[in-house]
């Protein structure tokens, strides 16, 4: 049964198509000085080096299903992790990289055993070492009194590479919307949590993100401007307010969007996205069962205990 104070960490991690790095990550995962209870592999792809090479390996525990974007790899990855009695799921994509020390680091942090604790993250840097992505503050000066001594920003924001989430903060706060598929799913969830609790940067705990220097987030990639325009319009409903605020946050989104769209910035064609998300897409957050998943550990305990 999850109780609060449960230190227990699983590492997620999310493969797809990157079979070069993949092997590094897990590497680095296996020799950590805080080693991961668990390693559990959601792998969406259907790259045959990837699933040849996890079907080597003997200590992961490899789930495989269709590829339902990030937003349902994770979600998956995390509702497993609960389900297998961990108090913390550290979240992977399979481009990044921890360093040696970061999970010991974040669970060395003073907020890691803190009840009002939902996440954690780490200081993110890219191939030549420079931060960026990192998850931050709403407030740029509250931490300057405390950083010094605690090593620590408090974050409201950030992204999946190495969130370190508590399994106490999504039953309250419920999973990752699976149907987001990809784009602004993990911003989305992450400010959920922070709307139920407490969210740290850990200066200390580093990762990098072997992100191609050229990458352009959208491109001319249609699809994914797509799906970040639907779901960044049909997040402005999930905010718990009322029925007025909602509305007048969407339409400020479509609004803010649309320009987008008649600045030239993006393609005419991602105009019924932008509408879809405020009137066709209305996804709902999904809870764990906090009894369900108890009895079912306690279940096992039981026969682990004969």
């Amino acid at each position: 049964m999850f109780t609060y104070g449960d230190d227990r960490v699983s590492a997620v991690v999310l493969a797809y198509s990157r079979e070069k790095i993949l092997p590094d990550l897990i590497e680095a995962l296996r020799n950590q000085s805080r080693k991961p209870d668990e390693i559990i592999v959601i792998n969406q792809g259907s790259n045959p080096v990837i699933a040849s090479w996890l079907a080597r390996q003997n200590d992961l525990t490899v789930i495989v299903q269709e590829n339902l974007g990030s937003a349902g790899g994770f979600c998956r990855g995390i509702e497993e992790s609960i389900q297998r009695g961990h108090g913390w799921t550290w979240i992977f994509d399979d481009d990044a990289i921890p360093g040696l020390t970061a999970l010991e680091e974040l669970a060395n942090c003073p907020y890691f055993k803190r009840q009002q604790t939902a996440f954690l993250g780490s200081r993110i840097i890219d191939r030549n070492g420079r931060t960026y992505m990192s998850p931050g503050g709403s407030d740029s000066t509250a931490w300057y009194g405390t950083v010094l001594e605690d090593k620590c920003v408090e974050a409201v924001d950030g992204c999946w590479l190495g969130l370190l989430v508590n399994t106490r903060a999504v039953y309250e706060a419920g999973l990752p919307v699976a149907e987001f598929f990809l784009w602004d799913e993990d911003r989305e969830f992450i400010s959920r949590l922070a709307r139920h609790g407490k969210g740290y940067c850990v200066l200390t705990s580093v990762i990098t993100h072997f992100q191609d220097d050229n990458f352009d987030a959208f491109g001319k990639d249609f699809i994914k401007i797509a799906y970040y325009a639907r779901n960044h319009v049909a997040r402005a409903k999930l905010v718990p307010s009322s029925f007025m605020v909602r509305i007048l946050r969407v339409t400020r989104e479509v609004f803010r969007l649309s320009l987008r769209v008649l600045k030239g910035e993006w393609p005419l064609r991602v105009f019924p996205w932008i509408l879809k998300g405020a009137f066709l897409f209305s996804p709902r957050i999904r809870y764990v069962d906090q009894n369900a998943v108890s009895g079912a550990i306690n279940a096992a305990r039981g026969l682990m205990n004969r």
